[in-house]
């Protein structure tokens, strides 16, 4: 059985978890990444929100049971099942948002690093990974949670036009974010903050025991976030015995 070491990495719609996990992926060799999106239900599954609108980032929008499966398959094989189909890894990447070069000093700061070779490097991205009871969780081995400030979070989510879905498309209606993706957030996620304020500080037992890692700034350049992640996954890596 191979090696694996799984990260998860979390946080608000739009906060850049989709593009930081591509690049890790080429920064770290032997890697792979496994994305929550490509486990929605079927669109007509979705659930609808007590305000009538179909509810895409609420918990029971997701197929978690077909998601732990697949991280099990990849703990035991160290490749994705053969059957496996991704709608966001099919996606644009969008504008390039770290220089060429600078990804190369990352590659040569992690094969400086000494880092062992025989591990298999799993990035799992999604909204919905530290909820309270998520049976995901306990498969992951380290985790990071981006996070954006309200008015940032919305403008990026508000200025993106439409979501590739299992049977087509989706494309938020007015006034989505307030309505369904900040209370969703807010609602899966306080219980990690210090007195439920997710702008403030993680509880230290969720820092400790749960090692649940987020930037100290919340508004951070794709370049810094980047960099950030590489040297708190390698300082990781390196507690492997």
């Amino acid at each position: 059985m191979p090696r694996t070491f799984t990260i998860g990495i979390s946080g608000i719609s739009s906060s850049g978890k989709t593009t930081l996990s591509r690049y890790l992926r080429t920064i770290f060799r032997s890697s792979l990444v496994l994305f929550q999106d490509d486990y929605y239900l079927p669109d007509s599954s979705i659930p609808v929100s007590s305000s009538g609108l179909q509810d895409w980032d609420c918990v029971d929008a997701f197929d978690f049971s077909k998601l732990g499966q697949t991280l099990d398959y990849v703990h035991k094989h160290g490749v994705l099942p053969p059957d496996t189909k991704t709608i966001t890894d099919d996606s644009p990447v969008g504008e390039k948002l770290v220089d060429d070069k600078f990804v190369e000093e990352m590659r040569a700061r992690v094969a400086g690093a000494g880092l062992r070779e025989d591990i298999k490097i799993v990035f799992l991205e999604g909204i919905l990974l530290f909820q309270q009871g998520n049976i995901v969780e306990n498969k992951l081995d380290a985790r990071i949670l981006l996070r954006a400030p309200y008015e940032r979070a919305k403008q990026r989510r508000e200025a993106r036009t439409r979501y590739v879905t299992i049977e087509g498309f989706w494309e938020d209606p007015p006034g989505y974010f307030d309505k369904i993706v900040w209370p969703n957030y807010v609602k899966e996620h306080k219980h990690l903050f210090v007195n439920g304020d997710i702008e403030g500080n993680l509880k230290p037992e969720v820092l400790d025991r749960r090692r649940i890692h987020t930037p100290n700034e919340m508004e951070m350049t794709m370049t810094s976030m980047l960099e950030w992640a590489v040297d708190i996954i390698t300082d990781e890596l390196k507690k492997i015995e």
